[in-house]
């Protein structure tokens, strides 16, 4: 696995208790436990790419030194969707963070795409598949990104789903073109 930062990167072999959590609605990060010989510092906004996907460090590193020649590390990379935890929702027309959105929901997800990538240095952020719904009303008041996408899902009784960083709206399958094949007593 390399990891990446400060334009250059550093390779390690990771241990067995490493994992990749994805949730519906939820976290999608990494986490890495390894154990190197030399002290390495590893800076917050270093990067991993799985399955062409990037995931950053947004804390500080855990790291245990053994003895002189055994340092262990645990790392935990999130996903850009971590990003929606660090915006406000505002009102793009006067930047109110108290104001109500009576939309279908492509334009909340219009507008939660177009606050997004007004604060992300990188942009990039897109709106995916959406449920086509009538018009409902929503009161914003200080919320963040990720609580507003989620009061949205509620009120159109569905779900939401982040890929890279392409927002959907609707109901999420995944294997749906290759189904578990399961039978009773196997």
């Amino acid at each position: 696995m390399k990891i990446y930062f400060n334009n250059s990167s550093i390779d390690i072999l990771v241990s067995d208790s490493s994992y990749r959590y994805r949730e519906v609605m939820g976290d999608n990060l990494v986490a890495l436990d390894f154990s190197v010989t030399d002290y390495i510092d590893i800076p917050i906004g270093a990067y991993i790419i799985i399955e062409n996907e990037r995931y950053v460090l947004y804390d500080i590193p855990e790291f245990s030194k053994i003895n002189e020649r055994q340092y262990d590390y645990k790392l935990t990379f999130h996903a850009p969707q971590k990003d929606l935890e660090r915006y406000k929702f505002r009102n793009l027309q006067d930047g109110r963070l108290k104001f109500t959105l009576t939309a279908q929901p492509q334009e909340f997800i219009k507008h939660i795409v177009d606050n997004l990538n007004k604060r992300d240095p990188e942009g990039g952020w897109r709106a995916g598949d959406c449920i086509v719904s009538t018009e409902k009303t929503q009161t914003f008041s200080h919320n963040s990104i990720r609580e507003c996408l989620d009061s949205v899902a509620q009120l159109f009784e569905t779900e939401w789903s982040i890929e890279g960083k392409r927002i959907s709206l609707c109901k999420t399958e995944y294997g749906k073109g290759n189904p578990l094949a399961l039978s009773y007593g196997r």
